[in-house]
């Protein structure tokens, strides 16, 4: 679709599986290219890097590898056209965030550590 309005891009496909047979069967449907599966250390950065909580996810890189957008799926589902690509600015974070969680656990570990760890 890109390709027809004339809009250039590349794909690069950054598995999350967990063997290399998982990664052959799956990438083996893809029309793009990969980082390959035995380059652990460099798909575990990208993935770092782009704060990639779950998949897919879709980041939008610049040709000069500028971020243009680290939340492209949701960019995507709201433009299924792809009339606004690459979507730069149109960046939503999911709704969803771990930080509540992690203050009640630290909280509940510090109230049972005053109440049950004093001696």
């Amino acid at each position: 679709m890109l390709t027809a309005l004339g809009k250039p891009f590349e794909v690069v496909f950054v598995s999350s599986d967990q063997t290399q047979t998982e990664f052959d069967a799956y990438y083996g449907e893809m029309p793009w290219m990969a980082i390959p599966y035995a380059e652990q250390g460099h798909r575990h950065g990208l993935a770092r890097r782009f704060s990639v909580m779950g998949i897919p996810t879709l980041v939008i890189l610049s040709p000069e590898g500028h971020v243009l957008n680290t939340n492209a799926r949701a960019a995507l589902i709201r433009d299924p056209e792809a009339s606004r690509f690459p979507w730069e600015g149109e960046e939503e974070r999911p709704a969803f965030s771990l930080l509540p969680i992690f203050a009640m656990v630290v909280v509940a570990w510090l109230i049972a550590n005053w109440l049950f760890g004093r001696k």
